[in-house]
């Protein structure tokens, strides 16, 4: 059985515009302390992005629920979570910006990306 190809559904679902703030691993200083990278904006012209569903909200903790999720949907540019020592993407959408806690690479279905991400709040 061959993948379903969903990529160019991404275009012709497209919410619009997207940037990601992207921040690469940090830097030691001469006096051994790490000091963040700075902010690389990336933008992404066509993306799907809307209110998580209930069925992706019950896979995160029920604590994590309160705040406003998204599904992000992208074609050749991967989101990034904060697994490991790395820095969580950040997506700026309908006027604040959100974290990545979830990605999935569908590479297979045609160079597909999906993210779940939360609301930061205190940000415009």
């Amino acid at each position: 059985m061959l993948p379903l190809p969903v990529a160019g559904l991404i275009s012709l679902l497209s919410t619009g515009a997207i940037t990601i703030r992207r921040r690469g691993q940090p830097a030691i200083n001469s006096f051994g302390e790490r000091e963040p990278a700075a902010y690389v904006d990336v933008a992404v012209a066509t993306a799907v992005v809307h209110p998580a569903s209930a069925a992706v909200l019950e896979q995160i903790p029920v604590a994590d629920r309160a705040r406003d999720h998204v599904e992000i949907y992208t074609q050749a540019v991967a989101l990034r979570t904060a697994e490991g020592s790395g820095i969580a993407d950040e997506i700026r959408w309908d006027g604040h910006w959100y974290k990545v806690i979830s990605a999935s690479d569908y590479l297979i279905q045609g160079d597909t990306y999906f993210a779940l991400a939360e609301r930061l709040g205190g940000q415009t």
